[in-house]
């Protein structure tokens, strides 16, 4: 399974890269958000180190922490509409433990939500 992820730099001089990684499979969510929604729990699973490609996006400023609400191995704090991501070769994987699950917060009290994740590895 091979996924291209495009990076483009625009203003002044524009430069374009793509960088395309190949893996066994992907995990992919898409979690819908009501406003104000905390500690939505999210069914997930990743190998720290067989994880080549995480990108994540949402539309509304949001926290996921992962495999636990209260001492998760990781919390990771979106913005929206700013992508969160890591790939192999590209800025170091993030992430502290392995992931077992996910628990996802809408930090916007008033618009619900979603949570883009795409996931490639060798699974």
């Amino acid at each position: 399974m091979q996924h291209n992820l495009g990076l483009n730099w625009s203003g002044g001089t524009t430069i374009n890269s793509n960088v395309s990684l190949q893996a066994d499979g992907e995990n992919n969510r898409d979690i819908a958000l009501t406003a104000g929604q905390t500690n939505l729990l999210v069914a997930f699973n990743a190998v720290r180190s067989n994880t080549l490609l995480m990108y994540i996006l949402s539309n509304v400023n949001a926290v996921i922490k992962t495999n636990s609400s209260s001492a998760p191995g990781d919390t990771i704090t979106l913005t929206a509409g700013v992508p969160w991501l890591f790939y192999q070769g590209g800025p170091a994987c993030p992430l502290a433990a392995d992931i077992t699950s996910l628990y996802v917060t809408n930090s916007n009290s008033t618009t619900a939500g979603t949570v883009n994740i795409r996931c490639l590895g060798n699974f």
